[in-house]
């Protein structure tokens, strides 16, 4: 199933003894002296020469032994002259050797343990076969974790492969009472029926089977459960802490995967760099899952609920939610509906500037849009240089779509609470303390509140004008003060809007323009590029609208400066 070549060497002798005009009557002795079978890491072969005999409607293998690193099987089998079968088998096989036949799978640990035992007449045999997993580890590329410490006993036959006890069968005797490892995992699997494992340092448990014709699986019927798992899904989403109840049934073609996951704790704790969202344009394509054009594994039905147990912890959020969402659709066009409601009280961070959440909720509604409906009231105090301010935040529409209203106490236009949130004052008082550039920018941009950014529009709706400015939004965009980007040395309270941006969309490596515009002084600007010549060495040109010890007539000031950049470890 990976890939790999199987190579196989056999050397035996076979004579052959009656007419071709009636082949069912020809006697064939055979004696096999060597096999060997090379896959992978993995070289198996026999230990001695093994006898091989069909004699009308009678036949007998004996002696037919096949070992390797952690494989070790045996098989003899024999009939009478009415061809009635008898035969039995098995030993010890490496769980690896199962990466041959499984797609997808890429790693078994441990050893499976083997009972085989043939009836049923020549051209009819009848096979059952019982594998034992005892402290097998296996992980494939449908799930990211591996699953360990599995435990189980398996009957695989022709028409159905059963999860079932130990013990129940009268086969199990005497295989069951061989003394080594087989009896060193009988306790550990009369613990509790089924298969049993670890995932995520929890516990899973799976009962049940399929049916087959001709060993192929034609209907499932398994159902399984799960323990205080930590498991992460999805990489956009932090590992998650939960029990679940599952079944995965129905005829091939027609599976369905169903139940219930109780998540009982989920942290978001990573940054979320929230600056290049805001400068982001969402388009149609952004709205829907990708669908994929192969057949689909399996439909899905799937509640998974949480009791006010997710925790969103970062440098935009401090606050606690909780909800229930159903995953609906199949592995092709996976879809959700439902509601995550977010616990009033909470905090969220923009800038430096901290809220309070009064309402978070948001409302999957089109299973198979992702865009959900968002409703989130925040409230804050500001204070400004003349007056204290209550401010109420409201965000609401749908994700690819929002909108956001402000109300202030005492009353103020919203151009005027945009600028409160980002500078601490009001567009009067910006022009009054000397701020007209700022008010003039937050007139013009309305960053915080606006939702233009987010729209659903795409390039040529909007003239193709974002497919030429996509190249210059900003690996920074931020509120500085202290030193400027100019490193007069000047050390200043005042605000500074700074845009900084590498031009190796445009194919200009290394290359990077650094914009610096003073919020409180429209006169105070600053531009300038740089170009990296080497791993540590950077040179850049610049210029400033502000002339520093003498005052020429040439526009404002222009430099050239050479800089050296290291990390000390």
């Amino acid at each position: 199933a990976d890939g790999s070549p199987v190579e196989a060497d056999l050397t035996a002798s076979i004579e052959l003894a009656g007419t071709v005009e009636n082949p069912s009557a020809i006697d064939v002795v055979g004696r096999g002296r060597t096999l060997s079978v090379r896959w992978d890491r993995h070289a198996l072969h026999t230990v001695s020469p093994w006898d091989f005999v069909m004699t009308g409607r009678s036949m007998a293998l004996s002696g037919f032994r096949i070992q390797g690193v952690g494989t070790d099987v045996d098989l003899t089998l024999q009939s009478d002259e009415q061809g009635q079968l008898s035969g039995r088998g098995g030993g010890v096989v490496d769980s690896d050797l199962a990466r041959l036949m499984v797609p997808g799978l890429e790693r078994a640990d441990g050893s499976t343990f083997l009972n085989v035992e043939v009836g049923g007449s020549i051209g009819q045999s009848e096979w059952i076969a019982d594998g034992m997993l005892c402290g097998v580890t296996v992980q494939g590329d449908w799930f990211p974790h591996p699953v360990e410490e599995i435990y189980g006993l398996l009957r695989v036959t022709e028409d159905e492969t059963l999860i079932r006890e130990v013990g129940t069968d009268d086969l199990d005797e005497s295989w069951l009472s061989q003394a080594g490892d087989v009896q060193a995992c009988l306790p550990t699997l009369r613990r509790s029926p089924g298969v049993n494992g670890r995932i995520g340092d929890g516990r899973v448990q799976v009962l049940g089977g399929y049916t087959s014709q001709d060993w192929v699986p034609d209907r499932f019927s398994l159902t399984s459960k799960v323990r205080n798992a930590r498991v992460q899904y999805l990489d956009f989403l932090p590992p998650a802490v939960g029990d679940a109840s599952l079944a995965f049934d129905g005829p091939v073609g027609e599976l369905l995967l169903s139940g219930d996951i109780n998540v009982r704790e989920m942290v978001f704790s990573d940054r979320i760099e929230w600056e290049n969202s805001l400068l982001g344009i969402a388009s149609e394509a952004d709205v829907g899952a990708e669908l994929d054009s192969e057949s689909a594994l399996f439909a899905m039905d799937l509640k998974i609920a949480s009791d006010g147990t997710i925790r969103l912890r970062n440098n935009v959020a401090d606050l606690t939610a909780g909800g229930e969402l159903r995953v609906v659709g199949d592995t092709n066009q996976p879809g959700v509906v439902g509601n995550i409601r977010a616990l009033p009280g909470g905090s969220v961070y923009l800038k430096e500037r901290e809220f309070e959440l009064q309402r978070g909720d948001v409302l999957f509604v089109d299973p198979f849009t992702f865009d959900p409906d968002v409703d989130i009231l925040l409230a804050t105090d500001v204070r400004s240089r003349e007056e204290e301010y209550d401010i109420a935040y409201r965000i609401s529409g749908t994700y690819n779509d929002w909108r956001a209203e402000t109300r202030s106490d005492p009353n103020l236009p919203q151009a005027d609470v945009n600028a409160l949130l980002l500078f601490g004052m009001t567009r009067a008082e910006l022009e009054r303390y000397g701020g007209l550039g700022g008010a003039l920018a937050v007139e013009g941009g309305d960053l915080l509140a606006s939702s233009v950014l987010f729209s659903g529009l795409n390039g040529e709706e909007l003239g193709g004008i974002f497919r030429i400015v996509d190249p210059f939004r900003p690996d920074r965009l931020d509120l500085v003060s202290g030193v400027s980007e100019r490193g007069s040395g000047i050390v200043s309270s005042e605000l500074r809007l700074l845009y900084e941006n590498e031009f190796s969309d445009v194919g200009l490596p290394g290359t990077r323009m650094i914009f610096e515009q003073n919020i409180s002084r429209a006169s105070d600007t600053y531009l300038g590029l740089e170009q990296r010549l080497a791993r540590t060495l950077f040179a850049r040109t610049y210029w400033g609208s502000e002339q520093q010890g003498r005052h020429l007539g040439t526009g404002g000031a222009y430099g050239l400066e050479m800089k050296v950049r290291w990390e000390l470890d």
